[in-house]
């Protein structure tokens, strides 16, 4: 058991080497070298003789170590055990020579054991490859499911796209549909009140005119709905002057001159409407002073009538008293 080389720096390793229990032909030496500085056995390096073994490594001195039993070098094994920072190395012992039958047998126990060891490695080679073929049939159906997942989940978001795009259309259909109908129908009751306007129906022209514009409201706007509804408002505002209803009339003409402020037929009708308003109310001021005068002058026959039948009574009394006495 030799130490470090002279002259190096390195620490040298503490080592021991015992012998472990086994029968003659299974004699195995153990090499323990304490290396607490190394940290895998790929930092060791091994040279190992039928007598000798040498262990060197850049962080420890060469350890050479002597051999009190021949060993079998192609038959040694090495381990590093992290936990307590030791290198084994367990030698196996030559065995001595024993007859020819005996070696025999060994030799064909060595050779049935070897046959075990490769049928077991055979065996858990095929485990292997049986589970690694399991795992990727595995990873390959959930792979498959989810990409089938993903693929429902896609025709799922289309399918209700597209039902979502056929109500769409569908409301914007029967939007169309109730447009063109309000537009019909305000036009046939604005064809009615023209027809009541000119058979002097002023009172159904009007009630022609406020549905045709009902239905033009439920319409959808453009130019000649808007235009209709300015017609339809001055229209009625004429039926309503026809009916004295002037309050009303400058109302409905002023909705119309809201969409078109230049609509003239409106602006006369309301300029009318207001024309008879005043003039209702002056005639209502005439009427209502005409009344006051009346009932003043009435008023004042009757007080002149009481003062004469006063006096008249006053006179009748003189003349009876005059008689008495």
């Amino acid at each position: 058991m030799t130490a470090a080389t002279e002259n190096d720096a390195r620490p040298a390793a503490e080592h021991t080497v015992v012998e472990l229990d086994g029968d003659d032909d299974d004699k195995v030496l153990r090499l323990t070298v304490e290396l607490p500085m190394i940290s895998s056995v790929k930092e060791v390096n091994l040279d190992v003789s039928s007598r000798h073994i040498e262990v060197t490594s850049e962080l420890y001195a060469p350890l050479q170590v002597d051999l009190d039993r021949e060993v079998n070098p192609e038959g040694a094994k090495a381990k590093f055990v992290k936990k307590t920072k030791q290198l084994r190395v367990d030698l196996p012992v030559k065995a001595k020579r024993r007859s020819s039958a005996a070696q025999q047998l060994k030799q064909q126990a060595q050779a049935e054991a070897q046959a075990a060891r490769a049928q077991r490695s055979e065996r858990m080679a095929e485990q292997k490859v049986a589970r690694e073929k399991e795992l990727e049939e595995e990873r390959a159906a959930s792979i498959a499911r989810e990409v089938a997942a993903r693929k429902a989940a896609m025709e799922k978001a289309q399918a209700q796209e597209e039902a979502a795009q056929i109500k769409i259309l569908e409301a914007e259909r029967a939007a169309v549909r109730q447009s063109e109908e309000a537009l019909e129908e305000a036009t046939a009751r604005k064809t009615e009140g023209n027809a009541a306007f000119k058979a002097k129906d002023y009172s159904l022209a009007e009630t022609k005119y406020a549905d045709a514009l009902r239905a033009a409201t439920r319409a959808k706007s453009s130019a000649s709905i808007d235009e209709m509804v300015v017609v339809l408002h001055s229209n009625r505002a004429e039926a309503l002057l026809q009916l004295s209803r002037f309050d009303e009339a400058a109302k409905a003409a002023r909705a119309a001159l809201q969409r078109d402020p230049s609509h003239s037929k409106s602006q006369q009708r309301v300029q009318r409407a207001q024309d008879a308003v005043t003039k209702q109310k002056q005639k209502e001021l005439r009427a209502k002073k005409k009344a006051t005068q009346a009932a003043r002058k009435q008023q004042d026959k009757q007080d002149k009538q009481d003062k004469q039948d006063k006096q008249d009574k006053g006179d009748g009394i003189e003349e009876f008293f005059n008689e008495v006495y």
